[in-house]
């Protein structure tokens, strides 16, 4: 049941989500507020726990406003417990409130957590394991990955969660671009390309491949040194056994990562 917006100033509107309350008897009762009001969500917050005892508080806006940080330490002032933080139009920018992360992301730490947690989401497990298991990446395992990264969520909202909370809008969208172009290339690929890097280095390959990507020549070119790295980056955790275990125990859902 969604209540029409109100107040928690505006005694009437307040006697009558009392009175819905009290009819309904629900057994989950979310306020929702957004971050821009600052210290005032905690008043509001504090009015409505009065009058409906509250499951928990919804904070949005927290990726646009600098009164997020205001609006959240209030809310838990007023005995309300912060339950969800929005920080976008999607529902999958509707995330559990972790105040510990929330703190770090405060200082500039990192949510290594919450960004493993994304990626084991978005992930195409079954490819990646592979990857990591042999140490070795192919076109098909790389493609795999930009997906992932494609899945996790805005570009702006990763970085976040890795302490990179300046990153210009700028470069966020050239970034996003530019893993939208490597796709198209990998995908204009033959099958034995993509198993076979190496093929990639003659250039008669390459510009096959930026034409039927619609791309420029030195957009594949800068596609295979970003592979490069991301295989030399692979080789090494895949020597790394005791990393990748270490990560498995701390992170069930990538267990399967040996």
């Amino acid at each position: 049941l969604d209540s029409a917006g109100r107040s928690g100033f505006d005694e009437e509107l307040v006697a009558e989500l009392r009175a819905v309350n009290d009819a309904f008897k629900p057994d989950e009762r979310f306020l929702v507020v957004s971050a821009d009001l600052g210290q005032v969500a905690g008043k509001q917050a504090q009015e409505f726990n009065a009058a409906a005892p509250l499951t928990g508080v919804i904070v949005t806006k927290m990726d646009g406003s600098g009164k997020g940080g205001g609006a959240l330490s209030s809310v838990a002032v007023s005995g309300a417990k912060i339950a969800f933080i929005g920080t976008g139009e999607k529902m999958a920018d509707l995330e559990a409130f972790d105040a510990e992360a929330f703190v770090g992301s405060l200082v500039g730490f990192p949510n290594i957590g919450a960004l493993l947690e994304k990626a084991r989401e978005a992930s195409d497990e079954q490819v990646l394991e592979k990857a990591m298991s042999d140490g070795k990446l192919d076109f098909d395992s790389f493609l795999a990955q930009m997906r992932t990264m494609r899945k996790m969520g805005p570009l702006k909202q990763v970085m976040q969660m890795l302490g990179v909370y300046d990153l210009p809008e700028e470069v966020v969208g050239q970034s996003e671009e530019k893993l939208k172009q490597f796709e198209a290339a990998v995908l204009s690929m033959t099958p034995a390309e993509r198993k076979n890097p190496d093929l990639m280095k003659q250039k008669a390959r390459q510009q096959r491949v930026a034409k039927g990507a619609g791309i420029k020549e030195d957009e594949v070119k800068q596609l295979l040194q970003n592979f490069e790295r991301a295989s030399k980056m692979m080789k090494s955790l895949g020597r790394n056994r005791g990393f990748l275990k270490g990560i498995g125990k701390r992170f069930p859902g990538l267990a399967g990562m040996k």
